[in-house]
């Protein structure tokens, strides 16, 4: 457990909706929750070149979102706890690319890959959903002021043992 590497964080948030109707234009009374969420991630360094890294989620069952709202199951049912993310990260010896370069292959249920980090993440996938597969991100920065990257992907929607397995694969350039 000293091999270890621990982070997390915990929120707890009201949330309240204010209308007169819903967005189809039904009669629809004001919404106030409380919801809170919670993670724990765990890294350990396997070798200089190779991470196992797990993280754990409060969440009511969907994929979209690991948050969870005050009073949705009742008689103070239990609350869930999901694998959000287990994977093994390979980053590439600095050999196989100059001091300006990196490789980083992920495999399992990885960190999305296809995030825009200096804008609205939304415009891709929202970053609470965790695929499973594999995903290379590849940089490099020939100058202090340009970076040049590729992301790409290969994920598994829904194993399937009678047909062909449903799947999704993405490139991104930036």
């Amino acid at each position: 457990l000293g091999r270890i590497e621990w982070s997390g964080g915990m929120r707890v948030r009201l949330e309240n909706f204010w209308y007169n109707e819903d967005p189809l234009g039904n009669t629809q009374g004001d919404r106030t929750r409380l919801r809170y969420r919670l993670r724990l991630q765990g890294k350990a360094e396997i070798n200089k070149y190779l991470d196992a890294v797990f993280r754990i989620a409060s969440g009511e069952g969907d994929w979209r979102s690991t948050n969870y709202t005050l009073g949705h199951n009742y008689d103070f049912f239990l609350n869930n706890i999901w694998i959000d993310r287990a994977y093994i990260a390979f980053h590439a010896p600095g050999s196989w690319l100059d001091e300006h370069g990196k490789l980083d292959v992920n495999v399992g249920k990885v960190p999305n890959p296809f995030l825009w980090k200096t804008a609205a993440n939304m415009m891709v996938w929202d970053d609470d959903i965790n695929p499973e597969g594999a995903a290379v991100q590849l940089s490099y920065n020939p100058t202090e002021q340009l970076t040049l990257s590729a992301n790409s992907g290969f994920f598994l929607v829904k194993e399937n043992s009678a047909a062909k397995d449903p799947l999704v694969t993405g490139i991104q350039a930036a």
